[in-house]
């Protein structure tokens, strides 16, 4: 399962660079994403909202950090990490973060993300 860290990770390159496609692959149509969109907005978003946002996203500077993978049965996994990036309009963000994955034959797909910001102290 140390394959999901790596998957988090091309997950938020393919935001970076707001790859549609293979974060469609990477999402499961019915996940859910709990956060803050790439217009300052506060939301639950199911796969095809969060993908029709993407041109409003601008990560920069992004480091991913803190993983943890915990099982959940043969076919599940939840990952939790630390995400730090700076916006377009220069703001620091750093947030704790979670995501279910479920395998579906080879393939792992997210089924579920949050993101929670932390408070401006805890910002590196």
């Amino acid at each position: 399962m140390s394959d999901l860290i790596e998957l988090e990770r091309q997950k938020w390159e393919a935001f970076r660079t707001k790859d549609a496609d293979l974060l469609g692959r990477m999402y499961h149509p019915d996940a859910i994403s709990i956060g803050y969109a790439g217009d300052g907005s506060l939301g639950a978003r199911r796969t095809p909202e969060l993908l029709s946002g993407l041109h409003d996203l601008d990560l920069q500077d992004l480091s991913l950090e803190d993983f943890e993978v915990v099982p959940v049965g043969e076919d599940g996994a939840v990952v939790t990490y630390r995400a730090s990036f700076t916006s377009a309009r220069g703001m620091n963000t750093a947030v704790k973060a979670s995501s279910v994955w479920h395998r579906e034959g080879d393939a792992w797909r997210t089924m579920f993300f949050q993101a929670t910001a932390e408070p401006l102290s805890a910002a590196r």
